[in-house]
């Protein structure tokens, strides 16, 4: 993933709402996969983090090297501070067509969680109504590339 320079090009589309990573390393383990659709399944998760907020609203990307099932993976957690998902909704926001936005497809997350689990990756998501939603999305270190899934549509 492209590292600061992204970050701060997605903070300047969020308008005057700020984005703080916490947790970055300069130099962190490294992992494998397709950098366009690995990219673009982080980005759709900060922008609806960026949408769900209010004006003003602080994102929180977390990096962090964790143990999960036995593996040693990074997870990269997106906190909004937006209105939070109820539970029954949350139980179905990795389906597709399912969205809450007007005029939306209801494919960005059920995307997200295809383009992750062919990178041999889990996904998760918790909410506290009133308080915001975090998603978290965790990629094997240095994985063995030819096990990877490619994504529907890349090439090399």
């Amino acid at each position: 993933m492209g590292g600061r320079a992204e970050v701060v090009g997605l903070w300047l589309t969020g308008g005057s709402r700020g984005i703080d990573v916490e947790g970055w390393d300069e130099h962190p383990p490294l992992v494998r996969g397709y950098y366009d659709a690995l990219s673009r399944a982080l980005t759709n998760v900060v922008i609806n983090a960026i949408e769900a907020g209010n004006d003003g609203a602080l994102i929180v990307i977390t990096v962090r090297r964790k143990s999960i099932r036995g593996r040693e993976m990074i997870e990269i957690g997106v906190q909004d501070s937006g209105p939070g998902i109820t539970p029954e909704r949350l139980a179905t926001i990795w389906e597709p067509y399912v969205t809450s936005k007007p005029g939306g497809t209801g494919l960005g997350l059920a995307i997200v969680r295809q383009t992750i689990l062919a990178h041999h990756g889990l996904v998760s998501a918790s909410s506290t109504a009133g308080a915001g939603t975090e998603v978290a999305l965790a990629l094997p270190i240095d994985g063995d590339p030819a096990e990877i899934v490619e994504p529907a549509g890349e090439e090399d």
